[in-house]
Protein backbone atom coordinates (compact mmCIF):
# COMPACT_ATOMS: atom_id res chain seq x y z
CA UNK A 1 0.00 0.00 0.00
CA UNK A 2 2.61 2.03 0.53
CA UNK A 3 4.51 1.93 -2.43
CA UNK A 4 1.16 2.54 -4.05
CA UNK A 5 0.95 5.98 -2.73
CA UNK A 6 4.21 7.10 -3.84
CA UNK A 7 3.38 6.15 -7.35
CA UNK A 8 0.01 7.72 -6.82
CA UNK A 9 1.58 11.16 -6.14
CA UNK A 10 4.27 10.73 -8.82
CA UNK A 11 1.33 10.40 -10.78
CA UNK A 12 -0.18 13.42 -9.77
CA UNK A 13 2.64 15.98 -9.99
CA UNK A 14 3.48 15.00 -13.17
CA UNK A 15 -0.36 15.82 -14.08
CA UNK A 16 0.44 19.35 -12.79
CA UNK A 17 1.33 21.92 -15.81
CA UNK A 18 4.83 23.57 -15.63
CA UNK A 19 4.80 27.11 -14.61
CA UNK A 20 4.41 29.17 -17.38
CA UNK A 21 7.48 31.79 -18.11
CA UNK A 22 6.97 35.04 -17.15
CA UNK A 23 6.65 37.04 -20.16
CA UNK A 24 8.39 40.57 -20.72
CA UNK A 25 6.38 43.17 -18.94
CA UNK A 26 6.44 47.18 -18.98
CA UNK A 27 9.43 48.70 -20.93
CA UNK A 28 11.17 45.38 -21.02
CA UNK A 29 8.56 44.81 -23.61
CA UNK A 30 9.58 47.71 -25.50
CA UNK A 31 13.12 46.60 -25.87
CA UNK A 32 12.41 42.79 -26.72
CA UNK A 33 11.29 43.75 -30.31
CA UNK A 34 14.19 46.05 -31.18
CA UNK A 35 16.09 43.56 -34.22
CA UNK A 36 19.01 46.27 -35.00
CA UNK A 37 22.00 46.88 -32.49
CA UNK A 38 21.55 50.21 -30.41
CA UNK A 39 23.73 51.99 -32.47
CA UNK A 40 21.48 51.28 -35.97
CA UNK A 41 18.89 52.83 -34.01
CA UNK A 42 20.68 56.06 -32.93
CA UNK A 43 21.70 56.65 -36.75
CA UNK A 44 17.96 56.11 -37.28
CA UNK A 45 16.63 57.99 -35.06
CA UNK A 46 16.78 61.38 -37.62
CA UNK A 47 14.62 60.03 -39.43
CA UNK A 48 11.12 61.27 -38.83
CA UNK A 49 9.05 59.65 -40.69
CA UNK A 50 7.66 56.12 -39.20
CA UNK A 51 7.11 54.19 -42.37
CA UNK A 52 10.71 55.87 -44.23
CA UNK A 53 12.51 54.66 -40.78
CA UNK A 54 10.54 51.50 -40.84
CA UNK A 55 11.98 51.08 -44.54
CA UNK A 56 15.65 51.41 -43.61
CA UNK A 57 15.10 49.20 -40.32
CA UNK A 58 13.75 45.87 -42.40
CA UNK A 59 16.01 46.37 -45.28
CA UNK A 60 19.00 46.33 -42.77
CA UNK A 61 17.97 43.56 -41.36
CA UNK A 62 17.53 41.71 -44.31
CA UNK A 63 20.70 43.37 -45.81
CA UNK A 64 22.55 42.67 -42.96
CA UNK A 65 23.71 45.95 -43.39
CA UNK A 66 26.67 47.74 -41.07
CA UNK A 67 26.41 50.66 -39.12
CA UNK A 68 28.49 52.92 -42.04
CA UNK A 69 26.62 50.89 -44.73
CA UNK A 70 23.55 52.09 -43.18
CA UNK A 71 24.77 55.57 -42.79
CA UNK A 72 25.38 55.66 -46.46
CA UNK A 73 22.23 54.37 -47.65
CA UNK A 74 20.55 57.41 -45.57
CA UNK A 75 22.69 59.85 -47.46
CA UNK A 76 22.16 58.34 -50.39
CA UNK A 77 18.13 58.67 -49.69
CA UNK A 78 17.29 55.25 -50.94
CA UNK A 79 14.30 54.84 -49.75
CA UNK A 80 11.01 54.81 -51.33
CA UNK A 81 8.73 58.22 -52.30
CA UNK A 82 6.73 58.82 -49.17
CA UNK A 83 3.47 61.27 -49.24
CA UNK A 84 4.14 64.74 -47.10
CA UNK A 85 2.65 64.58 -43.49
CA UNK A 86 0.57 67.24 -41.49
CA UNK A 87 2.42 69.12 -38.97
CA UNK A 88 0.11 66.66 -36.30
CA UNK A 89 1.49 63.71 -38.11
CA UNK A 90 5.09 65.07 -37.44
CA UNK A 91 4.25 66.21 -33.90
CA UNK A 92 3.19 62.33 -33.26
CA UNK A 93 6.19 60.55 -35.06
CA UNK A 94 8.44 62.64 -32.79
CA UNK A 95 6.47 62.34 -29.70
CA UNK A 96 7.33 58.63 -30.18
CA UNK A 97 10.70 59.03 -31.01
CA UNK A 98 10.38 61.60 -27.62
CA UNK A 99 8.93 58.16 -25.54
CA UNK A 100 11.69 56.33 -27.17
CA UNK A 101 14.47 57.87 -25.83
CA UNK A 102 12.73 57.79 -22.30
CA UNK A 103 12.46 53.98 -22.21
CA UNK A 104 16.12 53.62 -22.61
CA UNK A 105 17.62 55.88 -19.29
CA UNK A 106 15.33 53.66 -16.94
CA UNK A 107 16.36 50.60 -18.18
CA UNK A 108 20.29 51.89 -18.13
CA UNK A 109 20.51 52.33 -21.30
CA UNK A 110 22.51 55.59 -21.75
CA UNK A 111 23.77 55.10 -25.78
CA UNK A 112 20.09 57.58 -26.77
CA UNK A 113 21.48 60.28 -24.06
CA UNK A 114 22.67 63.09 -26.34
CA UNK A 115 24.84 66.34 -26.02
CA UNK A 116 25.87 68.57 -28.79
CA UNK A 117 26.47 71.80 -29.55
CA UNK A 118 25.46 73.78 -32.18
CA UNK A 119 27.37 75.24 -35.63
CA UNK A 120 29.34 78.07 -35.02
CA UNK A 121 27.17 79.76 -37.64
CA UNK A 122 24.00 78.75 -36.16
CA UNK A 123 21.48 81.07 -35.60
CA UNK A 124 20.13 81.49 -32.13
CA UNK A 125 17.15 81.49 -30.75
CA UNK A 126 15.63 82.60 -27.30
CA UNK A 127 12.38 81.52 -25.20
CA UNK A 128 11.73 84.16 -22.73
CA UNK A 129 8.93 84.27 -20.53
CA UNK A 130 7.90 83.92 -16.63
CA UNK A 131 11.24 84.59 -15.30
CA UNK A 132 12.97 82.60 -17.44
CA UNK A 133 15.58 82.38 -20.55
CA UNK A 134 16.79 80.08 -22.42
CA UNK A 135 18.57 80.07 -26.04
CA UNK A 136 19.25 77.21 -28.58
CA UNK A 137 19.65 76.74 -32.41
CA UNK A 138 18.69 74.15 -35.17
CA UNK A 139 21.32 71.51 -35.85
CA UNK A 140 21.15 68.78 -38.45
CA UNK A 141 20.31 65.95 -35.42
CA UNK A 142 17.70 68.00 -33.65
CA UNK A 143 17.54 70.87 -31.21
CA UNK A 144 20.39 72.25 -28.62
CA UNK A 145 19.47 74.09 -25.86
CA UNK A 146 22.51 75.90 -24.61
CA UNK A 147 23.92 75.72 -21.23
CA UNK A 148 22.93 78.08 -18.66
CA UNK A 149 19.62 78.43 -20.04
CA UNK A 150 16.97 78.11 -17.60
CA UNK A 151 13.81 75.91 -17.26
CA UNK A 152 10.32 76.55 -15.55
CA UNK A 153 10.55 75.12 -12.23
CA UNK A 154 6.88 74.00 -11.91
CA UNK A 155 4.77 71.86 -14.60
CA UNK A 156 1.60 73.22 -15.31
CA UNK A 157 -1.13 71.33 -14.92
CA UNK A 158 -1.90 69.52 -18.48
CA UNK A 159 1.99 69.06 -19.10
CA UNK A 160 1.82 66.13 -21.13
CA UNK A 161 3.92 62.98 -18.99
CA UNK A 162 6.39 62.84 -21.68
CA UNK A 163 7.62 66.12 -21.42
CA UNK A 164 7.50 65.51 -17.13
CA UNK A 165 9.26 62.51 -17.70
CA UNK A 166 11.68 63.76 -19.89
CA UNK A 167 12.62 66.82 -17.40
CA UNK A 168 12.83 64.16 -14.51
CA UNK A 169 15.58 62.31 -16.16
CA UNK A 170 17.34 65.37 -16.79
CA UNK A 171 17.09 66.14 -13.67
CA UNK A 172 18.52 62.83 -12.33
CA UNK A 173 21.11 62.86 -14.64
CA UNK A 174 22.49 66.19 -13.77
CA UNK A 175 21.30 68.24 -16.80
CA UNK A 176 18.88 70.18 -15.33
CA UNK A 177 19.93 71.63 -11.82
CA UNK A 178 18.01 73.65 -9.38
CA UNK A 179 18.56 77.03 -9.07
CA UNK A 180 16.45 80.23 -7.15
CA UNK A 181 13.13 79.93 -9.01
CA UNK A 182 14.08 77.72 -11.60
CA UNK A 183 16.30 74.75 -12.93
CA UNK A 184 19.80 75.69 -15.40
CA UNK A 185 20.56 73.70 -18.00
CA UNK A 186 24.64 72.38 -16.87
CA UNK A 187 25.78 71.33 -20.39
CA UNK A 188 24.16 71.76 -24.17
CA UNK A 189 21.82 69.47 -24.49
CA UNK A 190 20.77 67.98 -28.21
CA UNK A 191 16.82 67.24 -28.13
CA UNK A 192 14.55 65.41 -30.75
CA UNK A 193 12.75 68.63 -32.23
CA UNK A 194 12.48 72.31 -31.00
CA UNK A 195 9.46 71.19 -29.68
CA UNK A 196 10.64 69.34 -27.18
CA UNK A 197 12.96 71.41 -26.06
CA UNK A 198 10.53 74.18 -25.71
CA UNK A 199 8.15 72.38 -23.34
CA UNK A 200 10.63 70.74 -20.97
CA UNK A 201 11.89 74.41 -20.77
CA UNK A 202 8.69 75.70 -20.33
CA UNK A 203 7.11 72.92 -18.37
CA UNK A 204 4.25 72.66 -21.02
CA UNK A 205 3.23 71.45 -24.11
CA UNK A 206 4.67 73.63 -26.44
CA UNK A 207 4.94 73.75 -30.25
CA UNK A 208 8.51 75.02 -30.78
CA UNK A 209 8.35 76.68 -34.49
CA UNK A 210 6.28 79.41 -32.60
CA UNK A 211 7.86 79.63 -28.98
CA UNK A 212 11.44 79.74 -30.31
CA UNK A 213 12.36 83.18 -31.98
CA UNK A 214 15.05 85.06 -32.72
CA UNK A 215 16.13 88.39 -31.10
CA UNK A 216 14.35 90.65 -33.57
CA UNK A 217 11.46 88.44 -32.69
CA UNK A 218 10.75 86.24 -36.06
CA UNK A 219 9.65 82.84 -34.91
CA UNK A 220 11.54 79.51 -36.07
CA UNK A 221 8.53 78.87 -38.18
CA UNK A 222 9.17 82.44 -40.26
CA UNK A 223 13.04 81.39 -40.45
CA UNK A 224 11.67 77.90 -42.22
CA UNK A 225 9.37 79.41 -44.09
CA UNK A 226 11.88 81.75 -45.38
CA UNK A 227 14.60 79.31 -46.06
CA UNK A 228 12.24 77.48 -48.16
CA UNK A 229 11.06 80.24 -50.47
CA UNK A 230 14.98 80.57 -51.42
Amino acid sequence: MKKESMSGQELEAKKKPSPAKAKPEGLASLISPLILSCTHYLVLLPVKVPDERSFYEVEATNEDWSVPELKRQLDNGNAPTLPSLSEADVADAEGFLGEMLLCFPVLGVNLFTKTGAPPKNAKLLFITSKGIKAQGAVTADGFVVRAFSHAARDLVASCPDSVSAMRSALIANGVLKPASDNFVFTQDYLFTSPSTAAGVVQGRSANGRIDWRTSDGKTLKDLQEAEAQE
